[in-house]
């Protein structure tokens, strides 16, 4: 089951019960191939362990060989299995992790993985290995996985998740075998994406490769099916899918399904199946499916399958392709136990795809395992299998177990006996257990015995063969023991080869045994001595090399033979010895045996590690040394007989190498010439100082360099001599001398004419003065291939030469301006020694320090200042460019972001500093001191107010260094001065303090209300300076605000203040009441003028006659006067109503009036 977080990966953890099958077989020698594992992220659950077990009293020992090294034994006996536990660390060896983070790993390339076990004597082995969740049994075959034609079986994958694959690998059994995997289908698309129509590969013993492509791709759903493996030397083939689901497209449903497969010529036809714990079908959203099947592949063309003795095909299918059987393919036969009976025209590969438990959760608990055919000639006892419920393993439910519940099912002939034994106790059974029949066969049933436990032998009286099913939670497997080649297989039991005694043996048990020895091509019956003197037994003791079988009788079973084996004599061992300057030619040679060598035979099986070895066509060796090598080398070569059983012999050759050591060698002299003088002594040609040397001056020999030029011999730059070494074993050799003449170093240090400033590299003007040496090399030197160049701080250390060099930058002040080159050349010429003068740089000239003040002009402690007006002060360079400072070390340092602008608040006495550069000169850093100064001010000169069209006199005081007013005036007092905004100019201690004065027009009153009430008027007043005075149409001043009996009219009321400027004054109307008039046209009374409410607010006034009826509404437009008319015609004499209202300009409060009118017409 795939590990996917949710709901439907808790439920699984808990009832998930993986249901595997694989097989077993008791044999000397086993292999476990290698696996892809492509779901495992926790390495801390995993375990991985290989058991071993036997039915032999004797203990003896098994070897565990890892990249063909052994790297584990262990003694084993009946009753005492061993478990090799695989160290995480080691769970490479036989598993790849091709999980996401990486997914190829050991894919697709020759890796040195899996396990080789052998045995003294014959025993059973099995891997079983667990992940989080899920656990598997590997469980050998012995030789009989052996084979070099294989076809491919794993799941057919429903769905598509992306994490389920198809793998399978090959492991090599002896070295440069040939591989070649074809026949699947062309659209399959492996994991790592390369398109493939077949793959070929070729592996040494020990190696494996191992192919995987994942869901991923449609097309790999079952393109792998049915693919042929063929190789020159037997392998062994492990397939199937470590994470797979074959039922249906069920999202997060998933399982591991893997087993050890066999060749081709190990199939046979019969098959008898237990379903596993699923049902026979479910539905799946309307579509019928199960996880109970058979997978079938054919080997051969026109192949029938039978199930359950139908006499119709159920399927007929071609090489290469696969049948899975139907839902509802098992026979109930009775008490809940389901058998499937399957036969077939032609040998066929059969897997049972089963499921661990049922219900809807059988879909997380997929099985899949081979299945062997049946006979007659199957063993009929299984001795005995070691710790049958042990694995390790770890769920989401059981943090830790040892051991899982297992059930032992049996397949047997009908009618036999069995015993079956745990720990040596016997068990009884009863007929839950079975026989259970099978349909469509009356010679086969089945047995099955739950929760069994320890080491288990079964016996029967006639062939048999059982396998387990476990499961608890997360874990199942299962595994059959025995029946893994349709014709029993001859082993080697004891012993390995001649002269050795070697017992070979077949299944124990059967009625007749003849053991025959082929001659040709016929067979005879194979000799017998007097120490061993059976050829009729299920074993055999061979007295000579050969090709030997088996034929076998059971029963009313046809007679059998086995596949022939071929026996052979042990390899001898032999040492050639040799002594040589350098080469050696080997004609191989028997020792002990008559046969002809096959030349083809021949090979390099150890390598010499000093020369090199060839094979010529007829078998000869050629051995050429390396140049200089001496002394002793060895290599191994093997090469075998002609004839039906080769003998075979191995030999390793040892050399003594005498050759000479020679060595060109290239004779150096320092000249700035092309010619020097040298002694050809010096030219160490060879390191033998017994070694005869002769000089000549040509390559064939023939001129000799006379005796007194060899001390001093003159050469040009390329010249050669050649050296004739003779040692004292008479082998030579020709060495040959070059002259090369070597310039000195070329140095111009007073080339060297840059000037430093002392913020050159850091920025900082802190009188240090920094320079990169590397920098002055390419100045100064115009080649420096070939040259060491070293700076140091004096001529002392220059000469010496050590490690205190100055690599980088070298510090020097204005005193120590000065440095000093090393120049090393990597020829024979002498070092060179160079003094470089470092110029110090002008600083720029600037007037420092300076001082300078600046004026509080407004009393407040600070005062504003721009720093770029007093860079003058400095210098009157204006193209100077300047950063501004207050901290002298920002200034030295001029690390970003600390300058300050050229705008700065001062409150006191300030220094700043001003980093000044220019193009030519080195930096400098000027200092100002500015002084914070406080002007004086006027305390008699006030603001003053003045009638309107006044004059006045200024007067600025005594005690300042100078005036200036705003008028120009430059005297301490100024006169007629009118009303105005002024400022004087005090001039005081070198500031100059502005002072404003203000010259205003007295605050005229402002009458704010007018209050009348009938004849009397009140008048309300404010600003202006009081006391007021009031009047009334310019008449005298009165110091009330009322004034009584006052006419009805217009009036003009007056107000002055105390300072006796202009008066104010405002218009005011009296109401004034009268209730007759005489509309005569006389002049006199002719209207009812009430005009005067033209100068109130709001105003209104109407009239009606004794009836109630309106006859006048009062306006602006007739100026609030009536006429005694109405509809333009004159009222009668008589009494009306008049109501009039207003409010007084300034008041909120409503006035009105209202009283009868006498109208009185004269006519």
């Amino acid at each position: 089951m795939n590990p996917i977080p949710s709901m439907k990966k808790f439920l699984l953890s808990i009832f998930l019960f993986l249901f595997l099958f694989s097989q077993a077989q008791l044999d000397r020698e086993h292999w476990f191939g290698p696996m892809s594992d492509r779901l495992s992220t926790n390495f801390s659950s995993n375990y991985q362990s290989i058991y071993m077990s036997t039915g032999e009293i004797t203990p003896f020992k098994v070897d565990i060989y890892f990249d063909n090294a052994v790297i584990a034994s262990f003694m084993v006996s009946k009753n005492n299995p061993q478990k090799y536990k695989i160290p995480t660390s080691q769970r490479g060896r036989i598993i790849a992790n091709n999980n996401f983070s990486d997914p190829l790993t050991a894919l697709f390339q020759p890796v040195a993985m899996g396990f080789y076990l052998k045995g003294e004597k014959p025993f059973y082995a099995s891997l079983r290995f667990s992940i989080q969740n899920h656990g598997e049994i590997q469980t050998s075959k012995g030789t009989a996985a052996l084979g070099t034609e294989f076809r491919t079986v794993v799941a057919p994958i429903t769905g598509s998740t992306g994490y389920l694959n198809f793998t399978n690998s090959v492991m090599a059994t002896e070295d440069n075998t040939i591989v070649k995997i074809s026949e699947f289908k062309p659209n399959v698309v492996f994991s790592d994406e390369i398109p493939r129509t077949e793959i070929n590969f070729t592996l040494n013993k020990g190696q494996s490769y191992i192919i995987e492509g994942t869901d991923s791709y449609y097309e790999n759903q079952t393109g792998y099916i049915g693919a042929k493996i063929i190789s020159d030397k037997p392998i062994v083939v492990t397939n199937g899918n470590f994470n797979g689901q074959y039922s249906a497209d069920i999202s997060g449903i998933s399982d591991i399904l893997m087993d050890q497969s066999v060749p081709i010529n190990k199939l046979g036809k019969t098959f008898v199946l237990v379903k596993g714990n699923g049902e026979n079908s479910f539905d799946y959203f309307g579509t019928l499916t199960t996880m109970e099947s058979a997978l079938i592949v054919a080997v051969k063309d026109n192949t029938k399958i039978y199930l359950n003795g139908n006499p119709v095909p159920a399927k007929i299918i071609n090489t290469g392709e696969f049948f899975v059987t139907p839902p509802n393919s098992y026979v109930d036969e009775g008490s809940g136990h389901f058998n499937m009976f399957i036969d077939s025209s032609e040998d066929i590969y059969v897997y049972q795809l089963l499921a661990g438990l049922s219900g809807s959760i059988s879909a997380a608990t997929g099985g899949f395992n081979y299945i062997p055919p049946l006979s007659c000639y199957l063993p009929r006892k299984i001795d005995e299998i070691g710790f049958i419920n042990e694995n390790e393993y770890t769920s989401n439910a059981v943090p830790y177990s040892l051991t899982v519940p297992t059930k032992l099912n049996i397949i047997t002939e009908k009618g036999a006996t069995i015993e079956v034994k745990s720990n040596g106790a016997l068990l009884s059974l009863t007929s839950a257990n079975g026989p259970h029949p099978v349909s469509g066969t009356d010679k086969w049933e089945t047995y099955s015995i739950p929760n069994i436990s320890g080491n288990i032998s079964l016996i029967s009286t006639r062939a048999v063969t059982a396998g387990i099913t476990a499961g608890n939670d997360a874990v199942g497997y299962g595994g059959f023991f025995a029946g893994f080649s349709s014709t029993p297989l001859i082993n080697k039991i004891e012993g390995d080869c001649l002269p050795d005694d070697v017992k070979l043996a077949v299944i124990e048990g059967f009625d007749h045994y003849q053991w025959l020895q082929k001659v040709g091509n016929t067979y005879i019956n194979a000799p017998v001595t007097p120490q061993h003197p059976s050829n009729t037994d299920y074993f055999y003791y061979p007295s000579q090399a050969g090709i030997y079988a088996v034929k076998i009788q059971q029963g009313i079973c046809p007679e059998i033979q086995t596949e022939d084996y071929k026996f052979f004599n042990c390899t001898n061992f032999t040492n050639y010895n040799f002594t040589t300057c350098s080469d050696v030619v080997i004609v191989p040679k028997f020792v002990l045996s008559t046969q002809t060598i096959n030349p083809s035979s021949v090979s390099i099986t150890i390598p010499p590690k000093k020369g090199t070895v060839t094979i010529a066509p007829n078998g000869t060796i050629i051995y050429k040394a390396n140049k200089n090598e001496s002394g002793i080398d060895t290599f191994r070569f093997t090469f075998c007989g002609i004839g039906a059983i080769s003998d075979c012999e191995v030999v390793q050759a040892t050399i003594n190498l005498n050759q000479v050591i020679s060595n060109n060698v290239v004779l150096k002299k320092c000249s700035s010439t092309n010619n020097a003088i040298y002694n050809l002594k010096d030219a160490l040609v060879t390191p033998d100082l017994s070694a005869q040397k002769t000089y000549f001056k040509d390559a064939d020999l023939l001129i000799p360099i006379p005796a007194n030029l060899i001390a001093n011999y003159p050469a040009t730059n390329g010249d050669e001599v050649y050296v004739y070494i003779k040692n004292s074993f008479g082998c030579d050799a020709i060495a040959m001398i070059t002259f090369e003449t070597n310039l000195p170093p070329i140095i111009n240090e007073n080339l060297y004419t840059k000037t430093h400033c002392d913020e050159d590299l850091d920025g900082i003007i802190d009188g240090k003065y920094r320079i990169n040496v590397n920098s002055i090399t390419p100045i100064i030197i115009p080649n420096i291939a070939g040259l060491t160049i070293r700076y140091y701080e004096n001529e002392s250390k220059a000469r010496l030469g050590g490690t205190d060099n100055i690599s980088g930058i070298f510090i020097f002040t204005s005193a120590t301006n000065e440095v000093w080159i090393r120049v090393d050349p990597s020829n024979v010429c002498p070092p060179v020694f160079r003094k470089i003068i470092l110029n110090i740089g002008t600083k720029f000239p600037i007037n420092n320090p300076v001082q300078d003040f600046t004026c509080d002009n407004d009393f407040d402690n600070e005062t504003t200042v721009d720093l770029s007006s007093y860079i003058s002060l400095f210098t009157t360079d204006s193209t100077v460019s300047v950063k501004y400072f207050d901290d002298p070390i920002k200034a030295q340092n001029n690390f970003a972001n600390e300058n300050i602008s050229a705008n700065q608040l001062i409150k006191g006495n300030k220094i700043f500093y001003y980093r000044f550069k220019k193009v030519g000169f080195c930096e400098v850093i000027g200092t100002l001191n500015l002084t914070l100064r406080q002007p004086k001010k006027s305390t008699v000169l006030v603001d003053e107010e003045i009638c309107e069209e006044s004059i006045t006199t200024l007067d600025a005081g005594s005690g300042f260094d100078g005036y200036l007013w705003s008028t120009g005036e430059k005297s301490l007092i100024i006169k007629d001065v009118p009303i105005g905004e002024y400022f004087v100019d005090l001039f005081f201690n070198g500031c100059v303090y502005r002072q404003k004065v203000s010259i205003t027009a007295v605050e005229l009153p402002k009458i704010i209300r007018i209050d009348i009430q009938g004849s009397t008027v009140t008048v309300n007043v404010s600003g202006g300076n009081p006391p007021y005075q009031y009047a009334i149409d310019s008449q005298n001043y009165q110091t009330s605000n009322t004034f009584y009996n006052v006419r009805g009219g217009d009036h003009t009321i007056f107000v002055i203040s105390a300072d006796n400027c202009i008066p104010v004054s405002v218009d005011i109307n009296v109401i004034q009441l009268y209730n007759a008039i005489t509309p005569d046209d006389d002049g006199i009374n002719d209207v009812f003028n009430y005009s005067g409410l033209l100068k109130k607010e709001e105003p209104s006034l109407k009239i009606f006659d004794r009836f109630g009826q309106q006859i006048f509404l009062g306006d602006k437009n007739n100026l609030f006067t009536w006429n005694g008319k109405t509809s333009g015609r004159s009222v009668n004499t008589g009494t009306y109503w008049y109501v009039m209202s207003w409010k007084e300009p300034g008041h909120e409060t409503y006035t009105q009036y209202s009283g009868w009118l006498l109208v009185k017409n004269r006519y």
